[in-house]
């Protein structure tokens, strides 16, 4: 009865969230939007990044990355430009969600988490 009740439990969760995934753009949408959207909505995806961990290794990894980030002192305007010229020439990147261009060209500019 318990297991029974876990499964149904983490269905749940699983339908819940699933609609959560819905709400990221894909590279080609979000090339398509101003320059200030695009700011805001890079740092939107940066702050979850490095702020939501599911794990102490992706704690970990968040914190690597927004070091790098802050000692380069990048600012939103800079890192959605930098992001942009990163996305441009990576056509393979067009139909993926932001995270995960974000998550390419942290580990491009900052390296892997150690």
């Amino acid at each position: 009865m318990l297991a029974a009740i876990r499964v149904i439990l983490g269905l749940s969760v699983l339908t819940l969230a699933a609609p959560a995934f819905a709400i990221f753009m894909t590279c080609s949408q979000w090339l398509s939007i101003s320059p200030s959207d695009r700011i805001a909505y890079i740092a939107g995806v940066y702050d979850s990044l490095v702020t939501f961990a599911e794990s102490a290794e992706s704690a970990k990894a968040g914190m690597h990355y927004q070091n790098c980030i802050a000692r380069s002192k990048m600012s939103p305007q800079q890192m959605s430009e930098n992001i942009r010229a990163f996305v441009l020439p990576k056509a393979e990147l067009h139909a993926r969600p932001m995270p995960a261009a974000v998550l390419g060209y942290l580990f491009a500019v900052c390296g892997k988490p150690v």
